[in-house]
C-alpha cells in the first residue's frame, strides 16, 4: 500500500512539472512590427513586409497569445508583392484572385493593436483579411483610399446647355473613348451609370432623388477646366450640389471574415472601401464596438463613405454585436444580416437533394457542414415545411472542390417529405448558420436605401439608436428566396427606444414605411400562415421617437404578432409629403397586430 501511494505522489509530481511546463511555454507577447520594418509615414508600399512579418510570426507563435502592435502613422499598400487568395465573398462580385493588404489567416489570440493607424490603399484590392481564426481583435485601425472609385462632382451650372460640373480635386478622370465620363485608377476605370445627391451644406442626401441617372455622352471640356454633359437634364441638381457618381460594382469590402470564430472589431473605422464596410460569412460570434463608416469630420471634402452596406454578415451564428457605431454617406444599409437559400434543382433519392447557389453575388463559399440542419421553405408562398433535417454528408455537385462551388449534393440522416422536389419551387435554408442579434447605441445618418436590415429567426434587438436623414426605410425586414435569395424568418425582433429624424426621403425597394417588414411573397394569397413573428409579441416595437413630415410608420406583410405600443409621433415641416402609402400603419397578409397608440 505505502509503495502504492507513493507512485501515486510520483505521478501527481510528474503531472505538476508537465503541467507548469506547458503553462511555461504559453506566453503573453508584445510584438512591434517596426522591427520588422515596418515602418509609417514612408511613401513605400508595406504589403510585402506585412505578408513577411505575419508568416513569421505563424511559424513562431506556438501556444503564446500575441499583441502585434502597428506604429502610428500612415501606411501605404498597393497589390505589388501583396498576399494574394482565391476567396468568395457573399454579396460582392466574385472577382477571381484577389491582393490582400494586411492577411490574418489561421491565426489564433491574437490582438492587433493599431494606435490610430492608418492603412491607405492606392490600387483596387481587399485591405484586410481575416480567414480561419480564432480569438482575433483588431483594435484602433482606420482602412481609406487615396483614390476612391466614387467619382464626386459639384454641379456648377443647371440650363438649356446641360448640367455643368467639376470633379473633385483628388478625382483622375478623362474623356472615354465613347466620350463619356469615366474616372479611373492604376488598376481600374469605369464610366458611371448612377449618382446620389447631397445637398452641399447639410450633406443629407438630396429629397426625392433615389439613384440618378447621369448620362454624359458627348462630353465637353469648357475653357474653365469644367466638364459640360448636353444630355443630362435634372432640374434638381441645383448649382452647388454635390454628386457620387458610381456604379453598382462591389469587388471588394473594407474587412472580410470569413470561417471564422470569436472575432472583435474595436474602435475600427473605414472612410471608404468599394463594397461593404465589413462582411462577414461563416462566422460564429463577431463584436463591433465603436466600429464606424464615416468621413473624416466636418472639414471632409468628401461626402460618401462606402459603396455598399457599412456592415453584411452572411451565413453566420452565435451573436452578432453591433454598438456604439457611426455610419454615414454609405451607398446601401448600416447593417444587413441573412443567410443564402438553395435552390433544391434534383431530387436523387428520399435522402439526397442538390441544391443551387442562384444570385450572382452569392456563390462559391461553404455552404454548410455535416450535422447542421436545413429547414425547407415553398418560394411562391414562403410556407414553411415542418421539421428540420440533419445534413450527413454534403460535397460540390458541380466542381471537385467546394470553393468556387455552385451546386451542392446534400446527403440527409433521414427521409426526405414527398413535397421536397423540385417542381414545388422549394428553397433550402441552413437553419444551424443563424445568428442572434444586438444593434445598441448606434448613429446612423445621411445614407442611401434603408438604415438596417435583419432576417433572422434568433432574437434581434434594435435599440437606443439614432435614424437621422435615412433615405429609405429606418428598419427593414425582408426575407426572398425569389431573386436576392437572402434567408431568415424573422420571429423575435425587438425595436426599442430608437430615434427616427425625418428618414424616407426618397424611394428605394421595401421602403413602404419608416418600419417595413417586407417579405417578397410571389403568391401571397394562397399563403397558409403568416411567415415572420411568433403569433404573440415577437415583433414589439415601443418607446421610440419618431419625428417625421410624412405618414407611414409601419407597414407589414405576413406578420404574426406586432405590438406597437408606447411610441411617440412629432410631426415635422422639413419636406413636403410625397410617399404613396398614406396609412400610418398598413399590412398584408398578417394578423394580431396590436395598436397602443
Amino acid at each position: 500500500m505505502n509503495r502504492l501511494k507513493h507512485l501515486i505522489r510520483l505521478s501527481l509530481a510528474a503531472l505538476v512539472l508537465v503541467s507548469t511546463g506547458f503553462s511555461l511555454q504559453a506566453r503573453q507577447r508584445t510584438i512591434h512590427l517596426i522591427n520588422y520594418g515596418i515602418e509609417p509615414n514612408t511613401k513605400a508600399n508595406v504589403a510585402p513586409l506585412l505578408s513577411k512579418a505575419l508568416q513569421e510570426i505563424r511559424r513562431e507563435q506556438g501556444l503564446d497569445t500575441l499583441t502585434l502592435v502597428l506604429a502610428p502613422g500612415r501606411y501605404l499598400i498597393s497589390s505589388q508583392g501583396a498576399d494574394e487568395r482565391q476567396v468568395y465573398i457573399s454579396n460582392h462580385d466574385q472577382t477571381g484572385p484577389r491582393p490582400i493588404g494586411l492577411l490574418l489567416e489561421g491565426l489564433s489570440n491574437i490582438t492587433l493593436e493599431g494606435m490610430g493607424s492608418e492603412l491607405i490603399c492606392t490600387e483596387r484590392m481587399l485591405p484586410v483579411a481575416i480567414l480561419g481564426c480564432s480569438n482575433v481583435r483588431l483594435h484602433q485601425l482606420s482602412i481609406d483610399y487615396d483614390n476612391p472609385h466614387i467619382a464626386q462632382i459639384r454641379v456648377v451650372a443647371n440650363d438649356d446647355r446641360g448640367l455643368t460640373f467639376e470633379p473633385a480635386p483628388w478625382v483622375r478622370s478623362r474623356r472615354s473613348e465613347q466620350g463619356a465620363f469615366e474616372a479611373y485608377g492604376d488598376n481600374w476605370h469605369h464610366t458611371p451609370v448612377a449618382g446620389i445627391a447631397f445637398e452641399g451644406h447639410t450633406r443629407r442626401m438630396l429629397y426625392r432623388t433615389a439613384d440618378i441617372p447621369c448620362p454624359t455622352k458627348e462630353l465637353t471640356v469648357l475653357p474653365s477646366g469644367a466638364l459640360l454633359a448636353p444630355h443630362w437634364k435634372d432640374k434638381r441638381l441645383v448649382p452647388g450640389t454635390i454628386v457620387a457618381l458610381r456604379t453598382y460594382k462591389r469587388p471588394n469590402p473594407g474587412i472580410f471574415v470569413a470561417d471564422s470564430r470569436s472575432i472583435s472589431l474595436h474602435r475600427i473605422v473605414v472612410h471608404y472601401a468599394e463594397g461593404m464596410g465589413v462582411l462577414a460569412q461563416a462566422t460564429h460570434d463577431i463584436s463591433l464596438d465603436g466600429f464606424d463608416v464615416r468621413l473624416r469630420g466636418a472639414s471632409d471634402p468628401r461626402y460618401f463613405t462606402t459603396q455598399a452596406d457599412a456592415t453584411h454578415f452572411s451565413g453566420c451564428s452565435g451573436l452578432i454585436d453591433v454598438r456604439n457605431g457611426l455610419f454615414e454617406a454609405m451607398m446601401d444599409d448600416a447593417i444587413n444580416v441573412h443567410g443564402v437559400y438553395l435552390k433544391l434543382t434534383k431530387r436523387l433519392d428520399d435522402y439526397t437533394l442538390v441544391g443551387r447557389y442562384m444570385h450572382v453575388q452569392a456563390w462559391g463559399m461553404e455552404w454548410a457542414k455535416p450535422g447542421e440542419e436545413v429547414q425547407f421553405i415553398q418560394s411562391k408562398t414562403f410556407d414553411m415545411l415542418p421539421g428540420r433535417y440533419k445534413i450527413k454528408r454534403i460535397r460540390p455537385h458541380d466542381t471537385t472542390e467546394t470553393l468556387g462551388a455552385k451546386e451542392f449534393e446534400i446527403r440527409f440522416d433521414r427521409r426526405l417529405p414527398k413535397e421536397v422536389v423540385p417542381d414545388n419551387s422549394i428553397g433550402m435554408e441552413n437553419y444551424t448558420r443563424t445568428p442572434a442579434v444586438n444593434f445598441v447605441g448606434n448613429t446612423i445618418r445621411h445614407n442611401r436605401a434603408r438604415g438596417t436590415l435583419f432576417n433572422t429567426p434568433q432574437q434581434v434587438i434594435v435599440e437606443n439608436n439614432l435614424f437621422d436623414h435615412v433615405s429609405g426605410a429606418g428598419i427593414l425586414v425582408s426575407t426572398d428566396c425569389n431573386f436576392w435569395y437572402e434567408s431568415g424568418q424573422t420571429k423575435n425582433l425587438k425595436i426599442r427606444g430608437n430615434y427616427f429624424i425625418d428618414v424616407l426621403t426618397s424611394l428605394y425597394q421595401f421602403t413602404e414605411a419608416v418600419i417595413s417588414i417586407f417579405p417578397i411573397i410571389p403568391n401571397l394569397d394562397a399563403q397558409k400562415r403568416p411567415f415572420y413573428g411568433d403569433g404573440g409579441e415577437g415583433i414589439t416595437i415601443e418607446d421610440n421617437v419618431f419625428m417625421t413630415f410624412d405618414t407611414p410608420l409601419l407597414f407589414a406583410i405576413s406578420t404574426d404578432g406586432i405590438l406597437w405600443r408606447r411610441n411617440k409621433v412629432m410631426p415635422t415641416k422639413s419636406y413636403p409629403k410625397f410617399h404613396h402609402n398614406q396609412e400610418v400603419y398598413k399590412t398584408r397578409g398578417s394578423r394580431s397586430i396590436r395598436i397602443e397608440e
